[in-house]
């Protein structure tokens, strides 16, 4: 069917950027652009002057250098039509208004890694998956374990007699959450982006509470008895200083 062709990719330059475009042919007289994670798919309308396949050769289409050149031209007048290039640029997920998780890069551990859907530039400074959606559920996994594993080495470490369960939010605006009575700590995954002692700051308050409930003077000491920048710390994470330490 004329509607299963597929074409691509080809890379489109534009503001000083490559974008991996794919085609599909079908049966339209109106062209349309949809932003997948990484990539753009443009939906080519074979019953307009500027693209009318013959039905009988859709199928053996190729990329030869005029169709290149015709698509090139094509794609660029229909990104400047829309605003799908911003909305690429703008997908991701925030903490305090920074992002760090997007379709070009992610923040792990105090480290900055360009997230690629390409295996051939997988190395040790990229992030491979293999759509936006994977990202965020690789992430998630991968946070998941280092911060399980940081909540009960602190736990232990400040003489817990328990252990507490843990799960992830992706809130916008706030860090932990301790249900005392529950045993269960709630994190933000945006910790696994900053420097292991950062995102330990935040876990050691969540478990101080779990000695004194409310934020008082003994708390704080409890607090700053494990992690004495704790202060210094609060602030690289309000500010989304992902990198710094």
């Amino acid at each position: 069917m004329i509607e299963d062709k597929f074409l691509g990719p080809i890379y489109i330059d534009y503001n000083q950027k490559s974008y991996r475009c794919f085609y599909r042919t079908v049966k339209s007289r109106y062209a349309s652009l949809k932003c997948f994670y990484g990539s753009l798919v443009i939906f080519l309308p074979i019953y307009t002057s500027r693209f009318r396949f013959h039905t009988n050769n859709v199928e053996s289409l190729t990329l030869n250098d005029d169709l290149v050149n015709k698509l090139y031209g094509f794609t660029i007048d229909l990104i400047e039509k829309t605003d799908a290039i911003h909305k690429l640029e703008r997908k991701g997920i925030y903490l305090y208004g920074q992002s760090y998780l997007s379709s070009s890069k992610v923040y792990m551990l105090g480290k900055e890694y360009e997230v690629t859907s390409d295996i051939a530039k997988k190395n040790e400074n990229t992030f491979f998956a293999s759509s936006f959606d994977s990202l965020q559920k690789l992430y998630s996994e991968l946070a998941y374990n280092s911060l399980k594993k940081r909540l009960d080495y602190l736990g232990k470490l400040m003489g817990l007699n328990y252990e507490c369960t843990l799960s992830l939010s992706r809130a916008v605006n706030y860090l932990g959450m301790n249900s005392i009575k529950k045993h269960h700590i709630k994190l933000n995954e945006a910790l696994y982006s900053f420097n292991k002692e950062v995102g330990d700051s935040v876990i050691i308050h969540e478990l101080a509470h779990c000695f004194h409930p409310d934020h008082s003077k003994e708390f704080y000491n409890l607090v700053l008895k494990y992690c004495p920048n704790y202060y210094k710390y609060e602030k690289l994470i309000m500010a989304g200083r992902f990198l710094e330490q």
